[in-house]
């Protein structure tokens, strides 16, 4: 065996943002940015990069005549456990007239054929006029544990009433929401 050259890897470098409590409770949020793709379709995107894809309108809407709004992710490259706890949403909406506008949100996984919800179904309520956008917020409860496989979809189902459309404006703003997963150790 003399001669043969003894290589070693040589780790890339990686950046890791988590914090004691991540460690202590195994657990970590990662981020998932809306976008507007062309013909209407949502994406959950884990690069804000991603969530800058040009939309053919500027101004994007979640109608409210569309009951069931399904942001998906691309499919899951290895298993991934969703912890209990809350995923937190961050996000506009514009009125469409006076009163209190209620967004319905899920998280789901999706395997081709069946959608699981990973969380309850969680109303968002604020008090909106009609024609300006405003900032809403809101936590999503998780109640159990549930392992998205290879191959499977994260989905946000979202709905709203009357009183407002979702905003999204992929050149000028991203709504995210943040939902916490088991760190592998």
């Amino acid at each position: 065996m003399a001669g043969l050259p003894i290589n070693f890897a040589v780790p890339s470098e990686a950046t890791l943002n988590i914090s004691y409590s991540d460690f202590a409770s195994g657990s970590g949020f990662v981020d998932f940015y809306f976008v507007r793709c062309p013909m209407g379709r949502f994406l959950i995107d884990r690069n804000i990069k991603g969530a800058s894809v040009d939309a053919t309108d500027g101004n994007s809407y979640v109608a409210p005549s569309q009951t069931d709004v399904k942001a998906t992710s691309c499919a899951f490259n290895l298993p991934r456990t969703v912890s209990k706890g809350y995923a937190f949403y961050q996000g506009k909406v514009q009125g469409d007239s006076a009163g209190t506008a209620t967004v319905t949100m899920t998280i789901q996984k999706y395997d081709g054929s069946t959608y699981t919800n990973i969380s309850a179904a969680t109303d968002i309520s604020l008090t909106v006029g009609s024609g300006p956008v405003y900032d809403f917020a809101g936590a999503i409860p998780i109640s159990s544990e549930a392992i998205i496989k290879k191959g499977e979809y994260l989905i946000v189902n979202i709905t709203t009433n009357s009183k407002a459309d979702m905003y999204q404006n992929n050149a000028t703003y991203t709504a995210y929401i943040s939902i916490p997963f088991k760190i592998d150790r």
